[in-house]
């Protein structure tokens, strides 16, 4: 018996399926018959099962009438009334048959036993499982008071040692719960960790308190230049622009905020950058602490600013365009009445000084009329395949001399620079006006460098510069060494009537007309200055392909402007209509007046005779002066026309540019252009038929 008590005390808890093999094979070796041994939960489920016995065939077959783990204890049970009892239980065949549940008599008879014996296994006042003796062979002795009271010692030492066992295991399994746990703990710090660092987006960890910067990922210190280690020793004040560092911070942020915000950053290197985003609090860090996650929006910014720019230059190009075309009616009747009456004043006439003025102080409405119609990109352009270089070495002379000596100008051309589509007049205008302004730059003695190249704008810079197309482009640079601009300026120097000349020295639409004939071209202008470093400006001009286009020569004006022929006049201004009429008939011509095309087409319609000209207005209430010239060609497909405006317009004019085969002067008009024009109009060569 010490023998077995000792194997009990050395039985080790650390395997508990090892400890219940032990169990039942030495309680079945020492008791000399088969053994079952049922461990039980607290809610009476089969947690294991054990059987021993010294004959194999009876082990199996005993082995397939045991209920498994995992099966709760049936309800007429004898293992249920042993579990509520907790009391042993013998059980002899033949005797004690009534006592027992049906199927447990039934598993009886099956294994032939003779004595059943059912002791609960109690440790520390819990129910651990159930110990079953049986008797099965014959020739084996019943079991007797001694039997039963070592099989109770047997069951108590049991107990101990399997409740140690489950004490055990439920502290093994809890242990490598809480290992496993820790272990999927650290995965995850390791992956938002990961997540943290990877992630593109710049993300800052700080103290909601003291806002001291505790932890920063990778995209930020990209973005800001800094190492890790400078950049969390860092001042938070420290990261800001200079003249945003009085603002105080925001300690006092609720918890629960979500605190969207915008502001200026300094980059390491003193490069500025605007940063947009949102803070949350976070829960996971012990403390009070605030997850920062920002974007770089410097570039859309920009963007957003030239887009504004973009559409505020247009807003007041379409007012200056309007307003443009109503000057050009009015200067229409002021310059072509003091030239007539110029001409009909004889010299040495009182009134021909006042006259000359009044026609000099319409020449100047109509120059500054000109430039607005420039700058809001209304103005006729006649554009050719030309050389930019060669533009350039054709007012280099004349540049030269409107600089001065005290500047030298430097014309640098690539050998083969290529050529644009332009009006070559205009880009000279453009070449005239940067150079001018340039020149009002240098105070003192400076220089002014013009340079023409070959350039591809690729997708990144049209990414940065709003409305430029990528491609190849010519580039003409115009740059000066004089005072510079600051930011505000830049910002208005394209805006008409902006200068920041003294009264009286500029009129303020140089540069408007630059960027209106550089936008209506189909190009592109930008801006490099610097106050004290002097200003860069850069035009972009579309590159094409084709053989640059001999510049027309210009048809000397002739005496024999004069002319007999029939004109019908459409114009809807009174004053204009008047003052037109009166130069054709001085000219000699027979005219025909009409305030609209309603009027037109009755004349035409009742005039009997020929009618070689039709001279419209192309703007007009009812009835364009396009539509009015193709209703007319069915009735009168022999009269030619000529259109007159102050500004473009689609019927006629595509972006700017004159559809081919169509007649056009520009307002306002003056009597010896309308006789030049009417004489080139009507002498051309008859268009060939369709």
């Amino acid at each position: 018996m010490s023998e077995v008590f000792r194997f009990f005390a050395e039985l080790g808890p650390e395997n508990f399926n090892r400890v219940l093999d032990a169990v039942v094979e030495r309680i079945g070796q020492v008791m000399g018959d088969g053994c079952v041994l049922w461990v039980l939960d607290s809610d009476l489920m089969i947690a294991a099962s054990r059987v021993y016995d010294a004959d194999p065939a009876w082990l199996a077959k005993v082995s397939k009438m045991v209920p498994a783990a995992g099966t709760v204890v049936p309800p007429d049970s004898v293992l249920r009334q042993i579990a509520a009892a907790q009391e042993p239980m013998d059980f002899v065949r033949g005797r004690d048959d009534e006592k027992l549940p049906g199927p447990t008599q039934r598993m009886l008879t099956a294994l032939d036993a003779q004595e059943f014996m059912l002791k609960p296994l109690v440790a520390g006042g819990e129910l651990v499982g159930i110990l079953g003796l049986l008797r099965h062979h014959n020739e084996a002795p019943p079991f007797t008071d001694e039997d039963r009271t070592f099989a109770d010692l047997l069951a108590r030492h049991a107990a101990i040692a399997i409740n140690h066992a489950n004490l055990f295991q439920a502290e093994r399994q809890a242990r490598e719960k809480a290992e496993r746990t820790q272990a999927a703990l650290t995965a995850s710090e390791r992956d938002h960790r990961l997540l943290f660092e990877s992630c593109p987006v710049p993300m800052v960890v700080v103290d909601s308190r003291t806002f001291a910067l505790e932890s920063v990922n990778e995209a930020a210190l990209a973005l800001y230049g800094y190492t890790r280690e400078e950049y969390l020793a860092l001042d938070p004040l420290e990261l800001r622009a200079a003249e945003d560092r009085g603002r105080p911070l925001r300690p006092d942020l609720p918890e629960e905020a979500h605190w969207p915000h915008t502001a200026r950053h300094r980059r390491k290197d003193g490069s500025l950058l605007l940063i947009e985003g949102v803070s949350r609090p976070l829960a996971m860090f012990s403390g009070a602490r605030r997850l920062f996650v920002f974007q770089d929006v410097t570039l859309r910014e920009k963007l957003a600013q030239q887009v504004q720019r973009s559409q505020k230059m247009d807003a007041i190009g379409n007012l200056a365009g309007g307003v443009a075309h109503d000057f050009n009616n009015l200067l229409s009747v002021i310059l072509s009445s003091s030239y007539m009456l110029l001409e009909e004043l004889p010299p040495g006439d009182p009134m021909r000084d006042d006259v000359t003025e009044i026609r000099r102080a319409g020449e100047r409405a109509a120059e500054l009329t000109r430039q607005l119609l420039a700058f809001s990109r209304q103005q006729i352009l006649e554009p050719r395949v030309l050389l930019l270089s060669g533009v350039v070495r054709g007012v280099e002379k004349m540049l030269r001399r409107l600089v001065g000596e005290h500047i030298e100008l430097t014309v640098m051309n690539q050998s083969l620079d290529g050529n644009v589509c332009a009006d070559a007049g205009q880009l000279e205008q453009v070449i005239m006006n940067l150079v001018v302004n340039a020149r009002d730059a240098i105070r003192e003695g400076g220089q002014i460098t013009i340079e023409t190249m070959n350039v591809v704008l690729d997708e990144a810079y049209a990414a940065l510069h709003h409305g430029v197309a990528p491609g190849e482009h010519v580039m003409l640079a115009i740059s000066d060494t004089g005072v510079g601009m600051d930011a505000v300026t830049q910002a208005r120097i394209f805006e008409p009537f902006f200068t920041t000349k003294p009264t009286g020295e500029g009129t303020g639409l140089g540069l408007a007309t630059v960027f209106g004939i550089v936008k209506q071209s189909g190009g592109s202008i930008w801006l490099y200055s610097e106050p004290g470093k002097g200003t860069t400006f850069k035009l972009y001009f579309p590159r094409v392909r084709a053989a640059a286009e001999q510049l027309p020569v210009p048809r000397p004006e002739t005496s024999g402007l004069r002319g007999t022929e029939t004109i019908l006049l459409v114009e809807d201004e009174d004053p204009v209509r008047l003052v037109m009429r009166t130069i054709l008939r001085r000219q000699g011509y027979h005219v025909l007046e009409a305030r609209n095309g309603g009027e037109a087409l009755l004349i035409c319609e009742q005039f009997g005779a020929t009618i070689h000209l039709l001279l419209t207005d192309v703007v007009m209430p009812q009835m364009s002066g396009r539509a009015l010239a193709e209703r007319l060609a069915p009735l009168r497909p022999q009269m030619r026309a000529l259109y007159v405006s102050g500004y473009t317009e689609n019927s006629i004019v595509h972006h700017g540019v004159l559809d081919s085969g169509i007649a056009f002067l520009a307002k306002p008009i003056l009597p010896a252009s309308l006789a030049l024009k009417v004489r080139e109009v009507l002498d051309a060569p008859a268009p060939a038929k369709k």
